[in-house]
């Protein structure tokens, strides 16, 4: 059977080139936009502004427990030059009340520098909307103070168990979502921070997740004891999944193109049903006509599958990740598996079906419908 099935495509091919060439470019186009639609659903609970400071290839180091930051920092420095290390910060997570509505725990995080701390806090005095900011004074001395991002909560601001107080508020709209704290308050409160954030050099538009991705594994070797995520990855598991707009359009695109398939195929077939009747009448049975038709589209839908997955693999490498960030950390082997799974019920679905109706006709009446 399976002999004569690539014997029946090949002659397929040979004869209608122009026909078996359009069919095979519908079925890669078909696959492209169901991995796509799939790779967007993935994504679309990940927001641009997650992604707009990446572009510095940040990492995230989680500490558990209690946190040495002279030792921390000493590693840091002793392989600063190896891995490319431009900044270094502490993320802490203010304490937010379970019915407090208008606060999210993303806009209650605040950062402190060991350096570059006066020119941080500067920088976000200028942003104020209310307060007067930190002072240089407040800075050295490690007083429990804080710049906050967004509209400032009607309770104490609390770290671990320390109380800070509200110093200045910048607007949410400035794209910072994280406030400041006097990095010697930190020290002297003994703060275990939420996360270190680690900024890296020698990005660019075109490596970036590169370098993410690359510094994950080697800062994992130098704090086997901590957990290690690009900042990218991070904002992979603080969303929820969504069928938005853009995968409604999506949807409506996969299923016309399916509609397209349907009936040049129904057109292909036709071309055929002669060849199918005389099988008939020479003793063939329905089902093995069946089995034909569908082992013959098993095998264009899998050779036309691997082809779009490699196209996608390679525009998803060089192009799609500069329009849609989201995708490198959303396409993996679950894209495609899950892609090619779907497609199969599909198309199995559809032409099954039809095969199934037209297989079951009398070869006299195959005979008078083909073309």
């Amino acid at each position: 059977m399976l002999r004569y099935v690539l014997k029946d495509i090949a002659m397929f091919a040979k004869q209608k080139t122009g026909i078996f060439v359009f069919f095979a470019v519908s079925l890669i186009v078909t696959s492209l936009v169901m991995m796509y639609t799939y790779a967007q659903y993935k994504a679309s609970g990940i927001s641009g502004r997650d992604f707009s400071d990446l572009r510095d290839a940040a990492v995230f180091i989680y500490p558990s427990g209690e946190f040495d930051y002279s030792g921390f920092e000493k590693t840091i420095s002793e392989n600063e030059k190896e891995l490319k290390i431009d900044s270094i910060a502490y993320l802490y997570s203010a304490e937010v009340p379970p019915d407090d509505n208008n606060h999210f725990d993303q806009y209650l995080k605040f950062l402190a520098y060991p350096t570059g701390e006066k020119e941080n806090a500067d920088a976000l005095n200028t942003c104020l909307y209310t307060g007067k900011g930190i002072s240089d004074d407040q800075l050295r001395s490690g007083e429990n103070v804080c710049i906050i991002c967004g509209s400032i909560p009607d309770y104490d601001i609390m770290i671990g168990t320390e109380k800070y107080e509200v110093s200045g508020a910048f607007d949410i709209a400035d794209n910072i979502a994280y406030g400041l704290i006097p990095y010697s308050s930190a020290l002297k409160n003994s703060l275990v921070p939420t996360a270190a954030l680690i900024k890296l050099k020698g990005a660019d538009s075109v490596n970036y997740l590169a370098l993410s991705a690359d510094a994950v594994e080697r800062f994992q070797n130098l704090f086997p004891e901590y957990t290690v995520e690009s900042a990218a990855r991070e904002h992979t598991h603080a969303h929820q999944n969504e069928v938005s707009d853009t995968n409604k359009i999506l949807i409506v695109m996969l299923v016309l193109v399916l509609l397209t398939l349907c009936c040049l195929y129904s057109f292909i077939f036709k071309m055929r049903e002669r060849k199918y009747a005389i099988f008939k009448i020479c003793g063939a049975q329905s089902d093995q006509i069946i089995s034909m038709c569908l082992g013959e589209m098993l095998i264009l839908l899998t050779s036309a599958y691997i082809i779009s997955s490699i196209i996608f693999y390679i525009l998803n490498k060089f192009v799609i990740y500069k329009f849609q960030p989201a995708f490198p950390f959303v396409v993996d082997h679950n894209i495609y598996i899950i892609g090619y799974i779907a497609m199969f019920i599909m198309i199995f679905m559809i032409f099954g079906i039809y095969t199934a109706v037209k297989c079951r006709t009398s070869p006299h009446k195959m005979f008078a419908e083909s073309e």
